[in-house]
């Protein structure tokens, strides 16, 4: 989607879909057009169970001394925390002025149409004195993510062959973040102008599918190993490290409950009374006796941290450079 006519008649952008190199790359070109116009402060608060609410508003009710006009984006991963803080979100909406832009990101999105009827009629109240957009990304069809793969060789001056294409869209099932990754590393290598299937193939077959949950499952059973071989792999490629800790969240939170009900329940009963997904269930179990008390309050003492690093901003770079450090320490508590 291209920003033709944008004359600053939002002040929200709700951006909803399950393909997140299409919604960064609209985030960005939609930043490019509104600072034209002053906006010059662009701050990012990603939404878990962790958020201070009290902050966000304060964000939104008192300007900084040198910006009088912000850009907010708030980020939700997982939809389950939009409808947990529903009420937060409409209270934020009847806080939008002409010196504040509210942008919502929506990730993970199957059915994003469905999801965007159900935020209108159910979560989200439309204020008449505010102008809110919804921004629809849908998973790309064969013939959508073959004219972007095609764009994304163009803009790095690389040709490629259409069974190389198809090759792509057959092993990362058109996701396009995982096929932009794979070519700018292979344009990085500065060895090809042209891409084929035999020089696909080759880095495809020496390139080891990665998981986040795979370096999740390494670090919690003692792999340090093959924990620091997989981080560094994903610096390489160029991950995206919250997701890791979003999931990690997630399994340190399951372990504490489980800890805290063992004694009165079995494990079964425990997995059905806190939710936890059947397919997580081998695993816990496995880990579960060998994992101490002391280790999971000291893994979320880290992952504070690095939520108040990635949260204040204060130091540069933090996600792109000194995440991946911090993510290490986990790797020596286990």
């Amino acid at each position: 989607m291209i920003l033709q006519d944008l004359c600053l008649k939002y002040n929200c952008y709700i951006i909803i879909g399950n393909e997140s190199y299409l919604i960064k790359q609209y985030i960005q070109t939609l930043l490019n057009k509104i600072k034209k116009y002053d906006y010059t402060e662009y701050i990012i608060i990603i939404i878990d169970d962790t958020i201070i609410w009290k902050d966000i508003f304060t964000k939104f009710c008192c300007m900084n001394f040198f910006y009088n006009k912000h850009i907010i984006n708030l980020i939700f991963y997982d939809k389950n925390h939009i409808i947990k803080n529903k009420t937060n979100i409409k209270k934020i909406l009847k806080l939008l002025n002409n010196n504040i832009i509210l942008i919502i990101e929506i990730h993970n999105i199957l059915n994003p149409y469905i999801y965007k009827k159900l935020l209108i009629e159910k979560i989200l109240l439309i204020n008449n004195n505010h102008f809110i957009k919804y921004i629809i990304f849908n998973k790309l069809n064969d013939l959508q993510s073959k004219i972007l793969i095609l764009k994304i060789c163009k803009k790095l001056t690389l040709s490629i062959s259409d069974n190389a294409i198809n090759l792509l869209q057959y092993f990362y099932k058109n996701n396009i973040s995982l096929i932009n990754q794979v070519i700018n590393n292979i344009a990085l290598t500065q060895l090809y102008t042209h891409i084929n299937r035999i020089i696909l193939y080759n880095y495809i077959g020496n390139l080891i599918d990665i998981k986040y949950v795979d370096l999740i499952h390494f670090i919690l059973i003692g792999e340090k190993q093959k924990s620091f071989y997989i981080i560094n792999m994903m610096k390489v490629n160029k991950y995206n490290p919250l997701f890791i800790i979003n999931n990690f969240v997630k399994y340190i939170i399951y372990f504490i409950q489980i800890k805290r009900n063992i004694k009165n329940y079995n494990l079964e009963k425990i997995f059905l009374k806190f939710n936890i997904p059947q397919y997580k269930y081998q695993f816990i179990t496995k880990v579960i006796s060998k994992i101490s008390n002391k280790q999971l309050y000291l893994s979320i003492e880290i992952l504070l941290n690095i939520d108040i690093n990635i949260k204040n901003h204060l130091i540069n770079n933090y996600i792109d450079k000194y995440i991946w450090i911090d993510l290490e320490k986990l790797i020596f508590l286990f």
